[in-house]
């Protein structure tokens, strides 16, 4: 989805943190250029990924790579869930980002996506 060329001298710094963390957590706003969520979203309820979304979009400031299972509705199983494909690109568009790149990796609807802020 993306490729970039380190120059010399350039630092890339690389931190984990939980994405449910408590309101008010103790990252701010844009503390991050990039972020990167892989296989957890499908492990949340559809409230809970609302809330983990959120929480990735004010802690980034340009990018976000993400998977996540889509199908036309919210499907919860007992162990995963897809997410619902157009309110889950609506959610990304109501918290300021918009999808640059994606690709479906699977026929279980798995998308890679790269979302950059509007």
């Amino acid at each position: 989805l993306a490729r970039a060329k380190l120059k010399e001298g350039d630092q890339i710094e690389l931190f984990t943190g939980s994405i449910m963390g408590p309101i008010g957590s103790k990252d701010a706003d844009h503390a991050y250029d990039t972020s990167v969520c892989i296989r957890l979203l499908h492990l949340m309820t559809q409230e809970n990924v609302n809330k983990a979304m959120k929480e990735l979009c004010r802690v980034t400031k340009r990018c976000i790579i993400l998977t996540v299972p889509l199908r036309e509705e919210y499907e919860e199983q007992s162990d995963t869930s897809c997410q619902d494909e157009k309110k889950f690109r609506r959610l990304i568009s109501r918290l300021g980002f918009k999808i640059q790149a994606e690709k479906c990796i699977t026929s279980g609807g798995w998308t890679v996506m790269k979302l950059v802020r509007k």
